[in-house]
């Protein structure tokens, strides 16, 4: 009776174990005034999207790329993420901040990240093919450093045309601060692939257990 009841122990351990590897993530943010709440859930084989207008289930097989990027500050967006899933019938964005009024947002970078990181282990699996974009898409990387690099030539040149006090200090400001910008943009920014289903800590956001308001 006791090699029974170690047995009944182990099957019911097995189904415990069974039902946490499968469990289902969920996460809904909305996206601005004009969007309604938008819920994504991951099941073993596919992506379910729920909103307003229904349900659709995307298989992953049918997901062809993800990019995961850092999302400059825009409109009271603070610590904002973006996962951008294209799939066979369009591409969605999942973002890791929460319109909650105007001006006003919630970061949700505590569900935003489990989940994330659960998506891509489950395309890594179930779609090996998939590939995951990290950073910008190289021709916004290529378009953001060109303008620094334009803008720098541009005060050089003015610097012999427009003559005051103490421009070589301030040229010397803006070179540091732009090389500052370059060099925090290419750790975070630059364009790569994700070989394995581990992501880099720089394109997931903090944890931040706050509202921004302004």
């Amino acid at each position: 009776s006791n090699h029974s009841h170690r047995r009944g122990n182990s099957f019911s351990f097995d189904i415990i174990s069974d039902k946490i590897n499968k469990m289902e993530l969920t996460y809904s943010f909305r996206k601005s005034a004009f969007d309604k709440i938008c819920e994504w859930r991951l099941t073993e084989q596919t992506l379910v999207r729920t909103d307003e207008n229904g349900k659709l289930e995307i298989s992953y097989k049918d997901i062809p790329s993800v990019r995961l990027q850092f999302q400059e500050y825009f409109r009271y967006r603070h610590n904002n993420y973006c996962c951008e899933i294209t799939t066979v019938i369009g591409t969605f964005q999942i973002l890791s901040t929460h319109y909650v009024d105007f001006a006003e947002f919630e970061d949700r970078a505590e569900s935003y990240t489990p989940f994330v990181k659960a998506l891509v282990k489950n395309l890594k699996t179930q779609n090996p093919l998939c590939i995951i974009h990290i950073g910008q898409k190289p021709s916004a990387f290529s378009g953001n450093i060109a303008l620094v690099v334009a803008s720098l030539l541009m005060l050089y040149f003015l610097s012999f045309v427009l003559p005051f006090d103490g421009k070589i200090e301030a040229i010397v400001g803006v070179i540091l601060l732009a090389w500052g910008y370059i060099k925090m943009s290419s750790k975070v920014n630059l364009p790569r692939t994700l070989n394995s289903d581990e992501i880099p800590d720089d394109v997931l956001p903090q944890k931040q257990e706050i509202i921004v308001k302004q």
